[in-house]
């Protein structure tokens, strides 16, 4: 299934955006937790702890 709008990237960065505008702040964990399932980041822009490389 294609995804209907321009992409989850473009909707997570509006969603950003409105939250700081906004001062809706409450809801800034859970972005966070959907740019890190859906982007692999840790929500500042790097690698998650998930996927930060670990000792092998």
């Amino acid at each position: 299934m294609k995804y209907p709008w321009e992409s989850p990237e473009a909707d997570l960065q509006a969603a950003r955006e409105l939250i700081e505008k906004c001062g809706y702040g409450r809801r800034k964990e859970e972005l966070e937790d959907a740019e890190e399932a859906i982007l692999g980041t840790d929500g500042g822009g790097g690698p998650s702890a998930a996927t930060a490389a670990s000792p092998v």
